[in-house]
């Protein structure tokens, strides 16, 4: 039995893979685990609770999993965080033999598996990879008060902006004040000072998935947001594919593909190469095809599309206030009918 964990600033996801069968066993979601937070307690917490979910639907207990990777937010920026998570991981789960790196691995290895190629990663911040000759570089992932372009908490940050200004009178319509009056629960000037005084990055992000709703029923400025987001991560994918003089892959993947497929055609039309989509949930496979490399054993791209298939099936069947709490779909139709 394997073990994979993808964490993160919104969401927590475990699975558990029988690596005889190839079948996904398990699957546990709970809260954040990013771990440049300051809720670190809460985050190996969050961790500890995915992975108790994972078990118990797969009928497991830690000592049957023969390996576990935990690609989580936060580790390998810094030496003192890295140590830190590595030690609370093994000394919360008892295994020394478990793997902990950045969640940017196993994103990768989900998209494009070993080859070269760009992976977007858009959640609820973004961050971009680049694979040349074998070689992995990163690139944006700065923060979401100067960067994380294109995210999730941007795309929510940029419709807050333009909202102020709907308020002010100096553009056209009131949507996104009421939305925001309504998503928040409170006045307006009030939702927008709790905001300025919390600056919960989860929660502003929390907000995109009500620009893209509003931006698909036709409304000008979360269109605008939507447009200007698709322009960036085009930008990046536009400027990187020139470095390349061989074959390549480009993906896209996170919680903003959520925004579905007038979103990412957006991206699409202004990228002249084929690109592959995957969502955020998805992240935790990559983990899968790194363990099994490490057995020796090598997952291609057939068996990580079914592996793909069998989660999001999985993701199906999870109570929907679990969906939507942790992994911000409100609507489940958006898994079932995506084909990108």
């Amino acid at each position: 039995m394997l073990l994979s964990i993808d964490g993160g600033a919104t969401k927590t996801l475990a699975i558990i893979m029988d690596d005889n069968t190839l079948e996904l066993k398990g699957v546990g979601i709970s809260g954040p685990s990013n771990l440049t937070t300051k809720k670190f307690t809460s985050s190996i917490r969050n961790i500890n609770l995915a992975v108790s979910r994972a078990l118990r639907e797969s009928d497991q207990n830690i000592d049957s999993i023969d390996n576990g990777i935990f690609g989580i937010a936060g580790i390998g920026d810094s030496k003192e965080m890295t140590q830190r998570g590595e030690e609370s991981i093994k000394e919360k789960f008892g295994r020394d033999d478990f793997q902990a790196m950045n969640d940017g691995g196993p994103a990768y290895y989900l998209a494009n598996i070993e080859e070269d190629g760009i992976v977007f990663a858009g959640g609820t911040g973004s961050v971009i990879f680049i694979r040349k000759r074998g070689k992995m570089k990163r690139l944006g992932g700065w923060n979401w008060f100067v960067g994380d372009d294109g995210s999730a908490s941007w795309i929510a940050r940029r419709a807050l902006n333009l909202a102020l200004m709907e308020y002010d009178g100096l553009v056209p319509g009131r949507e996104l004040v009421r939305e925001i009056e309504k998503h928040f629960g409170n006045e307006f000037r009030e939702a927008i000072a709790y905001i300025d005084r919390t600056q919960d990055k989860r929660e502003v992000a929390s907000f995109a998935p009500v620009v893209s709703k509003l931006a698909s029923e036709g409304y000008q400025l979360p269109n605008k947001v939507l447009d200007e987001s698709a322009e960036y991560v085009s930008m990046v994918l536009n400027k990187l594919k020139e470095t390349f003089n061989s074959p390549f892959r480009i993906s896209i993947l996170g919680g903003t593909m959520l925004a579905g497929r007038n979103y990412i055609d957006r991206i699409r039309n202004k990228v002249g190469h084929p690109i592959n989509v995957y969502f955020g949930f998805h992240v935790a496979i990559g983990g899968l095809i790194i363990l099994s490399k490490m057995k020796g054993e090598k997952i291609d791209f057939k068996t990580r599309d079914n592996l793909v298939k069998q989660l999001n099936e999985r993701i199906l069947n999870k109570d929907p206030k679990v969906l939507k709490e942790y992994l911000n779909i409100s609507n489940p139709l958006a898994i079932a009918n995506s084909d990108f």
